[in-house]
């Protein structure tokens, strides 16, 4: 019988040490040393599977290391969707933050609804990407964008911009809704229209 495998994505620190004081080697096998098969955070290796789930665990610094993660699917256990847990897998990729993420999307993460994080200039079709510092992003079909920092994103299709910042720019066409957060607001601001107009919600 074929055993499923499974990609996870995490990051830790530049020398693959994670918050919790695991190392984590640049390839192969690893192990948790103290894993217990619970619903719990810790006492296990952690990431999130296919990339999706609280974002906000990676570590962000800009000297991380991030890696994908090859994990037998019967051996994850899901904490509360933000994340997953397994006593074992193995490293097959070990990078920056646009190494892995270029390896998780061509090794089927695109399939899975894994998000881009772009920082220079990408297109994402039915999708999900982050658009920081300076970059351009342009979505198509059924994409969302969060958009931070001073990004430009284009739109097409049925997307969804969420602007986070206001230095975004943004250029929508055809059936495009703009969310605006970057007044702590959650709402549909503007909506673009296949005749080339732009219906605003809110002013």
């Amino acid at each position: 019988m074929t055993v499923k495998k499974v990609l996870v994505l995490r990051s830790s620190d530049s020398g693959g040490l994670s918050h919790d004081g695991f190392q984590w080697p640049e390839k192969g096998i690893c192990e948790a040393p103290d894993f217990e098969p619970t619903a719990k955070c810790g006492n296990g290796l952690h990431g999130l599977l296919w990339g999706t789930g609280d974002t906000s665990l990676y570590n962000w610094s800009s000297t991380a290391t991030w890696q994908v993660v090859e994990v037998k699917e019967t051996d994850l256990i899901d904490i509360g969707g933000d994340k997953v847990k397994f006593p074992r897998g193995k490293v097959v990729c070990s990078g920056s933050r646009e190494k892995a993420w270029d390896f998780l999307m061509k090794n089927g993460g695109a399939d899975h609804g894994a998000q881009y994080f772009v920082d220079g200039s990408h297109i994402v079709t039915n999708g999900i990407a982050f658009a920081l510092g300076n970059s351009t992003v342009k979505a198509l079909g059924n994409s969302t964008v969060k958009a931070f920092d001073n990004s430009t994103v284009s739109a097409e299709d049925i997307a969804t911009i969420i602007k986070f910042s206001s230095g975004v720019k943004v250029d929508m066409k055809d059936l495009v809704a703009l969310v605006d957060r970057s007044q702590n607001l959650f709402e549909v601001v503007e909506v673009s229209i296949p005749d080339g107009k732009k219906l605003k919600l809110r002013n």
